[in-house]
């Protein structure tokens, strides 16, 4: 296997591994508004107590972006500009470039196997 060939299956590998967090990320911003984030309603789903964290208000900004409420969410954390379309990538590239190297692979030991 090529250096680049083996670069490509890390990255569809890290994909895979990430993908289910962006979207576990992304359908909570959906379910819940951003209010109901801020009063911490997924984490006392989890029967837990909400503290504050290093990304101050990015969970609320992701609802807010979620709800298309775009002033809101860069006003709670104007990291929000890069990480959600970024969240949405892994989202939706991760399990994409998965399966493309899977197909690649699979196909790849169906020809060795004729020969």
């Amino acid at each position: 296997m090529s250096p680049s060939e083996r670069n490509r299956a890390y990255l569809a590998w890290l994909g895979a591994v990430l993908a289910p967090f962006a979207i576990a990320v992304l359908l909570a911003s959906f379910v819940w508004a951003p209010e109901a984030i801020a009063s911490g309603a997924p984490v006392r789903l989890l029967g837990l107590e909400p503290r504050s964290c290093a990304a101050c208000g990015l969970s609320r900004a992701f609802s807010a972006a979620s709800h298309m409420r775009l002033a809101d969410a860069v006003a709670w954390n104007p990291g929000v500009v890069l990480s959600y379309p970024l969240a949405w990538l892994v989202a939706l590239g991760g399990p994409a470039l998965f399966v493309r190297h899977l197909g690649r692979h699979l196909a790849r030991g169906a020809i060795r196997r004729r020969v």
